[in-house]
This record gives structure tokens, sequence and C-alpha cells, in this order.
């Protein structure tokens, strides 16, 4: 989704999600939190895609799916397409439902068994073990991102399949169901990274669990300014979903440094120095954004010695990156009015 040219970025993020503040619509280009509140599921990436392959599942199963939360609040009509669309996968022992990296098919829901998300890596690293009356799949469809995670069946297990393009087609006209889906994703982003992220695995599980109640989400619309170029910005953040660029502005135009994917982190420079932001982030497609407020990030700085460690390092390797970058980076090319 990029866009061929660019102005000077302008717009600003909106917090949503369980911990966030409101933002002043003014500086969401008008737009309040509700009107954002589900603005990334479903809206752009999803085509009718594979019915995912399985038999149709009995009635027992079917009418599991009808009384599930999914549905709850879904129209006769709507719920009955999501039921009849459904399909039964069953899965041996060790086998993968989708791999990390994988195009998002379909919303998953766990009938018998249990499955597991697999964050891979070296180690790979179990992040959660999901049981029957819970679905998985939501984040993909969500953020129009691969999927996240490796999914394995913990034992034999049986799931409910339904396809993405019928998901997408029900959730743009049930906001129940959007609401339902996108809120998942976000806290389930969340966990995943506070999980894996190299400033906090080390911290207790507890712990993490009682900082990740304390962090609002943002949501960015393309364009959106993050961080801005010569200010403090508000904390350190993460980008859970999306793109971002980093542009660093002088006199003769804009230049591109980085681009920034999920799982990535900025402002620490500003954070460990106490200065202004070297350059500007600015959303480059839809993005889910995790803020860590300053304040509470200092607190960590000065009492985590893993978080302050991976911090600083980070932060070493950032200014030796920019450093490099800046002498050949190129310039943006600017819109014409």
């Amino acid at each position: 989704m990029g866009r061929k040219g660019r102005s000077r970025p302008g717009g600003q993020a909106v917090a949503s999600g369980s911990g966030a503040s409101r933002g002043d619509p003014r500086e969401a280009g008008g737009r309040t939190e509700e009107a954002l509140a589900g603005e990334l599921l479903l809206t752009e990436v999803l085509g009718p895609g594979p019915v995912p392959r399985g038999a149709v599942p009995g009635a027992a199963a079917r009418r599991a799916l009808g009384e599930h939360a999914l549905c709850a609040s879904l129209e006769p009509s709507q719920r009955r397409l999501l039921v009849e669309a459904a399909r039964l996968v069953r899965l041996a022992e060790g086998a993968a439902l989708f791999r990390e990296g994988d195009a998002a098919d379909g919303l998953y829901l766990v009938l018998e068994g249990a499955v597991v998300p697999i964050a891979e890596g070296s180690p790979r690293l179990r992040l959660a073990v999901l049981g029957p009356g819970e679905w998985l799949g939501e984040i993909a469809l969500a953020t129009g991102e691969p999927r996240s995670a490796t999914v394995e069946a913990l034992v034999e297990s049986a799931l409910l399949a339904v396809e993405a393009g019928v998901v997408a087609r029900i959730a743009r006209a049930a906001p129940g169901l959007r609401r339902l889906l996108s809120g998942a994703a976000r806290e389930r982003l969340r966990d995943r990274w506070l999980t894996t992220s190299p400033l906090f695995a080390p911290m207790p599980r507890p712990e993490r669990l009682h900082l990740a109640g304390q962090l609002p989400i943002l949501e960015a619309s393309p364009g959106a300014l993050l961080v801005r170029q010569g200010r403090a910005p508000d904390g350190l953040f993460a980008l859970l979903a999306g793109r971002a660029d980093v542009v660093y502005s002088e006199g003769q135009g804009d230049r591109l440094l980085a681009r920034l994917s999920a799982g990535d982190v900025f402002g620490e420079l500003s954070l460990l120095r106490r200065a202004p932001a070297f350059a500007s982030v600015v959303a480059r497609r839809p993005s889910l954004v995790l803020a860590l407020p300053r304040d509470t990030a200092r607190q960590l700085l000065d009492w985590n010695r893993p978080f302050r460690t991976a911090l600083s390092a980070l932060g070493a390797r950032r200014e030796a990156e920019n450093a490099l970058r800046l002498a050949s980076a190129p310039f943006l090319e600017r819109e014409r009015p």
C-alpha cells in the first residue's frame, strides 16, 4: 500500500483498546476513537480465499459454533452463514494447522484436544495452550499480516474452520464481531511481543502481565506521525502490526533512514539520552503500535537491569546504523500539489 510520493508527515496516531486514553480527535484528522475502532479489521487484504479442507461438521459441532461468543452479536442470518460455512479439521498430535509467515486462510475454533501457538526461532517458544471453546487465527485476519506464529496440535485435536472471505463479509456488517476479533488480536499481539521481546522476556510472567494492562495500543492510519523529529516522544514504542518509515528531514528534503516492520522498537534513543528524536517515524500502512509511557519506561530503566541492558544495546546499535545510513539514505520524492 505504498504511495508513489510522500509529503512531510503530519498526522497523529489515536489510542485505542484496553488501558488507552482518548487522544484529541483533531490530531487524528478529525476522527474519534470510535470512528477508528475496527478500521484495521478485514478492510483491504482479504479476498474469498480457499475453503479450509475438511468434512462438513456434525450437528453438535455446528451447534457449538452457533452458541459460541463469536456468534453472540450476530443476526440470525449472519449466524447461519457462519455455521454453514464451517468445516471440520482434524489434526494428529504434532501436526501443524498453519505456520508462521503463512497467509491468513480463515478463523478456527477448537472443539476437542488442544493446540499451541509457537514463536519460531532458536529455541522455538510456546506462547499458550488453547483448548476447547477457544478460537485462533484472528490476528492475521485483523491486521492483514502473515500468520504471526505456527500452530501445532498438542494432542489429537478437532477444530472448526471458517474461511477468511466468509468471516470478512460477516464482520463488515457486524460491528460486535468486528470489535471482538479486533480486541482479541490486539491482546494477543501485545502479549506475544512482551513474551518474545529481549526487553521483556527476562521479566517474570506476573510482572509482564501487570505491565501489559498499563500499555495502550495505538491505531495509526497511513501517514500518521508516530514520532516527530526534534521533539521528545511520549515514551518507547513497539510496532505490533503494519509498517512504518524512519524519516530524517533536512534543508534539501526528507531522507528515508529505515523501514520498520512488526516487532521493531522505536523511541529508544530519546529515552536513553533524554533528548529530542533524531528522526520522525511515520506509519506507512494501517498499523498497531504498543506504547510504553515515558515515566513507566524510565522506572524500568532505573530498576530493571535486563531491560536497561537490552535497551542500551539496541540504542548503541541504532546510533551506529543511523550514522552509516545518513550519508547514503535516499531523498524521498515529494508529492506534487
